[in-house]
């Protein structure tokens, strides 16, 4: 998942991540500043059920907790593609760790919506692993929509700019 801590302190790699309740959620795999937002961006693994976006987290940075929140695939399909508003897409992430992650437009804002539109814009299925792959940059966004990694339909054009935007990573 994405991941934003608060203030301006950056989350690294192995940070454990826990809800606010203090019980451990995940890991943090990557993290440094994201100068297009101006602050640290990270993102981590966590427990399928606690990973909806702005759910709230904390991160133990230098042994002090930080607070933050989960927050990736709005921002990305609002913002870094810049889908109008009405939009709907719907990341459909396979295997034994995905999820159906749902995302909608209004006020130029994207926000993950409560449930899957019955005819969303776009929807993009690829692995956890491609997923992953291309939200921490490993991966060329081209390249995995040639080789059939990730599929887009719908508005294909759409889809494959917020795929080729996937990247939120340093």
């Amino acid at each position: 998942v994405g991941l934003l801590p608060d203030g301006k302190a950056p989350v690294r790699a192995h940070a454990s991540i826990t809800n606010r309740d203090g019980a451990p959620i995940g890991e943090v795999t990557s993290g440094g500043y994201g100068p297009s937002l101006g602050h640290p961006v990270a993102m981590g693994y966590v427990e399928t059920d606690h990973a909806g976006a702005e759910q709230p987290v904390t991160f133990m940075v230098r042994g002090k907790p930080l607070p933050g929140r989960i927050r990736a695939l709005p921002f990305v399909v609002a913002r870094k593609a810049q889908a109008p508003d009405g939009v709907t897409v719907v990341f459909d992430i396979t295997g034994p760790a995905g999820r159906m992650v749902p995302v909608g437009v209004e006020g130029s804002r994207g926000s993950e919506l409560d449930s899957e539109p019955a005819s969303p814009t776009v929807r993009i299925t690829c692995d956890v692993e491609t997923f992953a792959c291309l939200g921490c940059g490993r991966w060329d966004p081209a390249e995995a929509l040639r080789s059939g990694k990730i599929t887009v339909a719908g508005d294909t054009a759409l889809g494959e700019t917020i795929v080729t935007n996937m990247n939120i990573m340093i």
